[in-house]
C-alpha cells in the first residue's frame, strides 16, 4: 500500500512535469508562442517513448529491494539498460537535431518556423539526460522510493521556476533550456544516490565507446546535412538554391539516419570494451556471416 501510493505520487509529480512548461507558457506567453512550443515538445516526446520503453524491460530485472537486506547492487542492468537506450535513440536523436527546421517545416509549415530552435534544445537535453542512465527508475525500484518522491517534486518546481526565469529573455527557447536543465538535475541527484548508497558503481569507462561514436555521429550529420544537401534540411538556404520534391527530401533524411545508425555501429563494435549484449550479437552474425561467405 505504502510502495503504491508513493508510486502514484511519483508518476503524477512526472506528468506533472511534463505540463509544467506548457502551463507557464500559456500563462505568461501569448498563444502563438504556446503553439510553436507545443510543436517541438511533440516532436521530443518520441524519447519519451523510447525511454520508457526500455525502463519498464529494466525495472523487471532490477533486483528487488527486502527491507531487512541491504540495497541491491543493479550495476549490470543499469549499464545494460543505458546503453541499450543510447544504441536505439542516440543516432536518430543527433539527426533529428540536425535536421529539426525540416521537420517542423514540412510537418506543420512556415508558420511554426521559430520551433526549430527550442526543438534542437529539447532533444540536446534528452540526449544529455539519457548518458546519466534510468537513474530515477533504478532508485525507486530499490528502496528509496521517498527520495526519488521528493526529488521530482522538486524537479517540477525547479523547471516551473526555469520557465519563468528563462521564458521572458530567450522565449520558447528558455522553456526548453528549463526542461532540460530540470531533467538532467533530478538524473545526476539519482546517480549521486545510488553510488552513495552502494547500489551502483558507476564508471564512465561504461560509456566511453558510446560517446566517441555520438561526437563522430553529430560531425557527420551537421556535414551531411549542410553541405551534401545544400542546407536544405537545416533550413540554411541561399535565393538561389533550388528545392527539389518533398519526396526526394524526405528519402535523403531517411538516408541520412541510416548511414548514421550504420555509423555508429560501426565506431561502437570497434571501440566497446565492456560487455554490452547488442555489440556481442552484432559481432556474432558477422563473423557467422563472414565464415559462409569464405566458405563458399
Amino acid at each position: 500500500m505504502h510502495f503504491g501510493i508513493v508510486t502514484m505520487l511519483i508518476h503524477s509529480t512526472s506528468v506533472l512535469n511534463l505540463w509544467a512548461d506548457r502551463v507557464v507558457i500559456g500563462v505568461v506567453a501569448d498563444p502563438r508562442t504556446l503553439a510553436t512550443y507545443q510543436v517541438a515538445s511533440q516532436f521530443a516526446m518520441i524519447m519519451v517513448v523510447l525511454r520508457s520503453a526500455v525502463t519498464t524491460v529494466f525495472e523487471a530485472r532490477v533486483p528487488k529491494h527486502h527491507p531487512s537486506a541491504s540495497p541491491p547492487d543493479v550495476t549490470t542492468e543499469f549499464f545494460a539498460a543505458t546503453r541499450l537506450l543510447l544504441h536505439i535513440s542516440v543516432p536518430g536523436l543527433v539527426v533529428l537535431a540536425c535536421t529539426s527546421a525540416f521537420w517542423v517545416h514540412l510537418l506543420f509549415g512556415p508558420a511554426y518556423a521559430a520551433a526549430a530552435l527550442p526543438l534542437l534544445v529539447l532533444v540536446a537535453g534528452q540526449i544529455v539526460a539519457t548518458f546519466v542512465g534510468p537513474t530515477v527508475n533504478a532508485l525507486h525500484m530499490t528502496g528509496d522510493e521517498r527520495i526519488v518522491m521528493l526529488l521530482m517534486v522538486g524537479t517540477a518546481l525547479l523547471n516551473i521556476a526555469g520557465c519563468f526565469i528563462l521564458l521572458p529573455p530567450l522565449g520558447v527557447t528558455g522553456a526548453a533550456l528549463a526542461t532540460g536543465i530540470a531533467n538532467f538535475t533530478v538524473s545526476v541527484a539519482c546517480l549521486y544516490r545510488l553510488v552513495r548508497t552502494g547500489r551502483l558503481r558507476f564508471s564512465l569507462r561504461w560509456l566511453f565507446d558510446i560517446a566517441l561514436a555520438t561526437m563522430i555521429c553529430v560531425a557527420a550529420s551537421l556535414f551531411i546535412t549542410r553541405f551534401l544537401t545544400n542546407g536544405l534540411l537545416t533550413g540554411d538556404l541561399s535565393a538561389d538554391v533550388v528545392r527539389p520534391p518533398r519526396a526526394v527530401l524526405i528519402l535523403q533524411t531517411f538516408g541520412i539516419v541510416s548511414a548514421i545508425y550504420l555509423l555508429y555501429a560501426a565506431c561502437v563494435c570497434a571501440t566497446c570494451l565492456v560487455e554490452d549484449e547488442l555489440v556481442h550479437l552484432t559481432k556474432s552474425q558477422l563473423r557467422r556471416r563472414f565464415r559462409r561467405l569464405v566458405s563458399s
